[in-house]
């Protein structure tokens, strides 16, 4: 009986966490819209990650930059490409950030406008003004959250206390 507690309360603690994370991802992605500057940039580039091989033993196998040009393995094999996007700030400032999502093809073109977000005390920590980019995270911790305090909420609720 302990230990039914234990668990569920455990996975209830996890998901108030988790809740707890995709709240403030929520408000930085809403500070984000609200307080950082929005200009148009163009996809100058990529830079392409490989996965390991798989080895036995080792399950964890991180992407490795390969290089930042173009490339016709584009949509084949454990390749990841992220776009290179150049913009100029209101300053006049030209900044190059490489996207935080990747993809295993080819999001955009090289030449494509895409909507860029900064701070205008640091450029270079712009992001694509995309759902993906603020919102997904969000949306996944929430999921995350729910299934969490569902099934916590679920093993502390079938308890039976009466045989305590």
């Amino acid at each position: 009986m302990a230990l039914e507690i234990a668990i569920g309360a455990l996975f209830s603690f996890a998901g108030l966490a988790c809740l707890f994370f995709s709240f403030c991802l929520l408000r930085s992605a809403f500070r984000k819209r609200k307080t950082w500057k929005t200009t148009t940039g163009i996809v100058v580039g990529y830079n392409e990650y490989v996965r390991e091989a798989y080895k036995p033993g080792n399950s964890f196998r991180p992407y490795i930059l390969v290089n930042d040009s173009k490339s016709s393995r584009a949509g084949h094999g454990d390749y990841n490409y992220r776009s290179q996007v150049q913009f100029t700030t209101q300053s006049g400032k030209q900044v190059v950030i490489t996207s935080n999502k990747g993809s295993n093809r080819l999001l955009n073109r090289i030449g494509d406008r895409v909507t860029v977000l900064y701070d205008l005390n640091d450029p270079d920590k712009g992001v694509l003004s995309s759902f993906s980019n603020l919102y997904m995270p969000v949306f996944l911790f929430a999921f995350i959250a729910v299934t969490f305090l569902g099934l916590g909420g679920h093993i502390l609720c079938t308890l039976d206390f009466s045989k305590m």
